[in-house]
């Protein structure tokens, strides 16, 4: 059982939710933050996942390989960069990526929507995925 508003909800809230210049903002800052900060998490030919993206700033930002952008906002299409594969699905619906095959997960501001929290998970490496708020 879904909490929350139906995928074809999301395009129209997202869109209301910011203006052009606060999107231009972000995209600054998650550029930044990709370059000085995730990128050492994730070699170049890896694979990653970010969940939860809403506009596709840090995955659109990453050097990687395979970069996957997975949402429920039909919209993501038209907000992810070239080269991102997009996956218009629940988190809990991955069974696309095959096990072991991804290097890095990111996340923002994305728990805290999950009407449970049993489902986060460690990585292989045994760090857990975080969320920055």
């Amino acid at each position: 059982m879904r909490n929350g508003p139906e995928p074809s909800e999301l395009s129209s809230m997202y869109h209301q939710r910011f203006s052009e210049r606060d999107l231009e903002t972000k995209r600054a800052m998650w550029r930044v933050l990709a370059e000085r900060v995730f990128q050492q998490y994730l070699p170049p030919e890896g694979t990653v996942v970010d969940l939860g993206i809403g506009n596709c700033e840090l995955v659109s930002s990453l050097v990687a390989a395979r970069r996957v952008a997975v949402d429920l906002t039909p919209d993501t299409s038209k907000v992810a960069a070239s080269g991102v594969e997009v996956l218009l699905t629940s988190s809990e619906a991955l069974s696309v990526l095959a096990d072991a095959s991804v290097d890095a997960v990111f996340t923002s501001n994305f728990f805290e929507h999950l009407p449970s929290k049993d489902g986060l998970f460690w990585a292989p490496s045994g760090r857990r995925a975080a969320s920055l708020s």
